[in-house]
Formats: structure tokens, C-alpha cells, sequence
């Protein structure tokens, strides 16, 4: 998904993923501009391009009727890689609320996931994660059961010895952007590290 602060860009966008061809002038990959004006295609594109508040509108309006992957869920699903184009204009107030709201929608799909492979690999349930010490649950959101276990966990069943944890689901974020001032805490590049530190 590549997020751009306008609709011309993200026409650029979808143009320059449309000029990709092999040597047989074959379309390497699909993409679309989706918003609650022009609905997605019923067959999801490899690169969805939007602005944020037109891809909130979507998710939160019409997009179920284009199928389970329009809604929240499905979306926090589908998306591996999340591009913000602009980023330094894209964090400033007249875009934060949207991409806020989406970058928190997927940040929540990323630690759902996540728990749900600690629950079977360690036969825990989300009564039991829930009531953990915060530190352990970040522990677990950022690196499986093995960081869990060495931050202090102990599960109700002992851990077999020779357990195999992963792999985890992980997103990739990608901030793009001419300049990212980190002069200040309030700057661009700090909010960007702050938030994401790895």
C-alpha cells in the first residue's frame, strides 16, 4: 500500500507501477487508486495506492461491499508493506488524524497476529496474555515467544526444549520523503523514530 497526501500523486504512483514491464512488455505488477469515489477492483491489485482520509472513508463506508478485503480486518490482513510517500507532510495536522488512524489500525492487525501464533505455540490464551505485566506483552509483540520467555514468562505447560518459534508476522513501514528534520522532538524524523524504532 503506498499512502500520498493528494490524488495526483497517487495517480503518479499508479502510473509508474503500470510502466514496469518484462521484456515482453508484460505488466510486471497491478495497482490501483482506491477511495470512497472510485471503488476497488473486485480482484485485489499488488499495490493499492490512496490518499489516507479517501482509504478511511472506504474502509469505514462502502468497502465491505467489495468483499471482506475492503473492511478493517481484511485490509490489516492483506497489506505487508505500508509506503508513506510525503512523510514529512504527511504527519503534519492536516493529514495526522487519518494516518494516525491507519497506521494504529495496522499496528493493532500486527500484534493480533502475532498473539495469536504466541497462543498456539505456548497454550496460552488472551485472558491469560491480557493480564501480563506490559513489558512482557511487548515483549511478545516485538519478538515472539522467545523474547516472552527470556523477559520472564514462565507458560502454565513447560516449553519443550527443543521448541520451534516463528516466523512472525512482520509489516514493513516505509517513510519516503525529501527531508526529515530530527532537530526537535516535534520534527518529522524524531515522530518517525519515536514511533518506530526499529
Amino acid at each position: 500500500m503506498v499512502l500520498c497526501p493528494n490524488g495526483p500523486l497517487c495517480q503518479q504512483v499508479v502510473s509508474a507501477v503500470h510502466g514496469l514491464r518484462d521484456e515482453a512488455g508484460n505488466s510486471l505488477l497491478t495497482a490501483a487508486q482506491v477511495n470512497s469515489s472510485n471503488p476497488p477492483p473486485f480482484d485485489a491489485p499488488d499495490i493499492i495506492v490512496a490518499t489516507p482520509a479517501g482509504l478511511m472513508t472506504l474502509l469505514n463506508g462502502p468497502g465491505s461491499a467489495y468483499g471482506r478485503l475492503w473492511t478493517e480486518e481484511g485490509f490489516q490482513a492483506w497489506v505487508k508493506h505500508v509506503v508513506l510517500d510525503e512523510a514529512d507532510l504527511m504527519f503534519t495536522h492536516a493529514y495526522s488524524k487519518p494516518v494516525d488512524r491507519i497506521l494504529q489500525m495496522l499496528r493493532s492487525g500486527d500484534r493480533r497476529r502475532v498473539e495469536a501464533k504466541l497462543y498456539e505455540e505456548l497454550g496460552i490464551d488472551d485472558d491469560l496474555f491480557r493480564h501480563l505485566p506490559r513489558e512482557l506483552q511487548v515483549a511478545g509483540w516485538t519478538g515472539g515467544a522467545p523474547a516472552l520467555l527470556k523477559a520472564g514468562f514462565r507458560p502454565p505447560n513447560p516449553v519443550a526444549p527443543d521448541a520451534q518459534f516463528g516466523p512472525y508476522w512482520r509489516r514493513q513501514y516505509i517513510f519516503v520523503a525529501a527531508t526529515m528534520p530530527s532537530v526537535t522532538f516535534n520534527d518529522v524524523g524524531s515522530q518517525i523514530q519515536y514511533r518506530y524504532p526499529q
